[in-house]
C-alpha cells in the first residue's frame, strides 16, 4: 500500500527550510568532529614521538669526578629490582622520565662498587624522607657496615629522623640533625582495625574455616579485640625486633641498651637539643654548615663538595678493583603477595 501525501506550497516551504537548517547544523558538528579527532591524533602522535625518543635515547656513561661524595636517599619506595619497565618513571605532564628509582639489588650493588672506587670519598645519607621497609634498611645497614671497613666516611644529615631512618643513620660515623629537627625513638607498634561491629551493623556474617590459635589474619572480621593467642606473638615478634634495633644502635653509637630503651620508654626526645644530651646525634647545625663539613672531609678543591646521587652513579663503569667472579648463581624474583 503507498501513501501520497501533498504538501500545499507554505508547507513546502517549511518542509525545505527545516532541511536546510538540518544539513547546516549537522555540517557544523560533522566538520567540529573531524577536527577534534585530528587534534586527538596530532597530540598523540607528539606524545607518542616524545616516548619513543626518551626511551630509546641511549643514557650516556656517568664519569665520577675526583673527591666525589656518594649522596643516598630512599625517598621513593624501594622495591626489590630496579624495575626494567621504559615507561614505569615516565610522566605524561612532564614529557620526561622521572628520577630513577633504584631497586634493592642495584643500592647494594653501588654501595660495593663505591667501596672500591677511588674517586668516592665517603657517603652522605640524606634521610629526611625513607619510605623502605625494615627489612631492605637493614639489607643497606649492612651494606653500610661494609663499606665503612674500606676506610671512606659516612655522615648523616636531616630535617627529621624516624625510627627506621636513624637506625640506618645510627651506622654513620657522625649524624647531624636541624636545630628544628627531631628524632623519633618510641619502639614498635602494631595497629590492627576490627571490623566485626561494621559487619553486624551490615547484616553480612563471615564463613571462617581455620586451624591453629595462632592464625590472627581472620580475627578483625570476627572478634572486636586481640585474642591472646594473637597478642602473644605480635609481643614476640615486635619485640624481638626492637631488641635487635636497639642492641645495633647500641653498639654503633655507645650508648647502653638500657639507656636507649629509657629513653623510648620515657620519650626523653622532645627536640634536637634532647637529641644532642642523649648522644643520640654529634651536632646540630643548618644545611649550609653540613655542606662545608661534608667538603672538608671530601678534600674537594672546589667551593663545595662535589655529590654525584646513587641513581646516577648506577651509570658509572665498574671499577677495576672490583671483585667479577665466575661463578655466579641465577635470582628469580617472585612480588606480590602470597595467600
Amino acid at each position: 500500500m503507498k501513501i501520497f501525501v501533498t504538501l500545499r506550497p507554505n508547507e513546502r516551504c517549511i518542509s525545505i527550510k527545516f532541511k536546510h537548517i538540518f544539513m547546516k547544523t549537522f555540517l557544523k558538528y560533522l566538520l567540529a568532529t573531524i577536527l577534534g579527532v585530528f587534534l586527538v591524533q596530532v597530540i598523540i602522535f607528539f606524545i607518542f614521538i616524545g616516548m619513543i625518543a626518551g626511551v630509546s635515547s641511549v643514557e650516556e656513561t656517568v664519569n665520577v669526578k675526583p673527591s666525589s661524595v656518594l649522596h643516598m636517599q630512599l625517598n621513593y619506595q624501594v622495591k626489590e629490582r630496579t624495575s626494567d619497565n621504559p615507561f614505569e618513571d615516565f610522566s605524561f605532564g612532564g614529557g620526561m622520565k622521572t628520577k630513577e628509582k633504584l631497586g634493592l639489588v642495584d643500592i647494594l650493588k653501588n654501595l660495593r662498587k663505591a667501596a672500591t672506587d677511588d674517586n668516592i670519598k665517603g657517603i652522605y645519607l640524606d634521610l629526611t624522607s625513607v619510605q623502605a621497609g625494615f627489612g631492605s634498611i637493614e639489607e643497606i645497614r649492612q651494606a653500610l657496615l661494609k663499606f665503612k671497613e674500606s676506610g671512606k666516611f659516612i655522615v648523616a644529615y636531616s630535617d627529621y629522623y624516624t625510627q627506621g631512618a636513624y637506625y640506618l643513620a645510627s651506622v654513620a660515623d657522625s649524624i647531624f640533625l636541624n636545630p628544628e629537627g627531631e628524632i623519633e625513638w618510641k619502639g614498635l607498634r602494631s595497629d590492627i582495625m576490627f571490623y566485626k561491629g561494621a559487619l553486624e551493623k551490615l547484616g553480612i556474617e563471615p564463613q571462617i574455616v581455620r586451624h591453629g590459635k595462632f592464625k590472627s589474619a581472620i580475627e578483625p572480621f570476627i572478634l572486636d579485640k586481640m585474642s591472646d593467642a594473637n597478642r602473644e606473638q605480635t609481643s614476640t615478634y615486635l619485640g624481638s625486633m626492637w631488641n635487635y634495633v636497639v642492641k645495633n644502635v647500641a653498639t654503633s653509637r655507645k650508648v647502653s641498651e638500657d639507656q636507649l630503651n629509657l629513653i623510648a620508654d620515657s620519650l626523653l626526645i622532645g627536640c634536637s637539643a634532647d637529641a644532642l644530651s642523649l648522644k643520640m646525634i654529634d651536632g646540630i647545625i643548618y644545611k649550609d654548615e653540613f655542606f662545608a663539613k661534608l667538603k672538608a672531609l671530601s678534600g674537594s678543591t672546589e667551593d663545595y663538595a662535589e655529590l654525584i646521587t646513587i641513581e646516577k652513579y648506577n651509570k658509572a663503569p665498574r671499577t677495576s678493583k672490583e671483585d667479577m667472579p665466575k661463578d655466579k648463581i641465577a635470582i628469580v624474583y617472585a612480588n606480590g603477595q602470597i595467600d
